[in-house]
């Protein structure tokens, strides 16, 4: 069980690389990194999220946001070589570095 001071020193660590970080947008982060490679279909389920909102909190931390404005880069998407209606998303290196970094690793 975490300590009061774990979860200061945590919350701490969030507020420093983003003081915008949400803690949904948190969730996202590493269920991704968690999983390796998935669908924003499945990091919707796991989540109890709408696609839509699972889709919105992926762009954020993706190279490129929604609104077309330079990203985190910590997420990247690629397309099945078979099927290109199916795109997976995976942690990049920075997105990874970024995990430890939130984890205290």
């Amino acid at each position: 069980m975490l300590k009061i001071q774990d979860m200061t020193n945590l919350v701490n660590r969030l507020i420093t690389i983003d003081s915008d970080m949400s803690v949904t947008k948190l969730a996202v982060i590493l269920e991704v990194y968690n999983a390796g490679q998935t669908t924003p279909s499945k990091v919707a389920d796991s989540l109890n999220l709408t696609l839509a909102t699972a889709s919105r909190h992926l762009s954020y931390w993706s190279a490129w946001n929604r609104q077309k404005r330079t990203g985190k880069g910590a997420i990247e998407y690629t397309e099945d070589m078979m099927d290109r209606r199916i795109r997976y998303v995976s942690c990049t290196d920075s997105g990874k570095k970024l995990v430890k970094m939130i984890l205290g690793e």
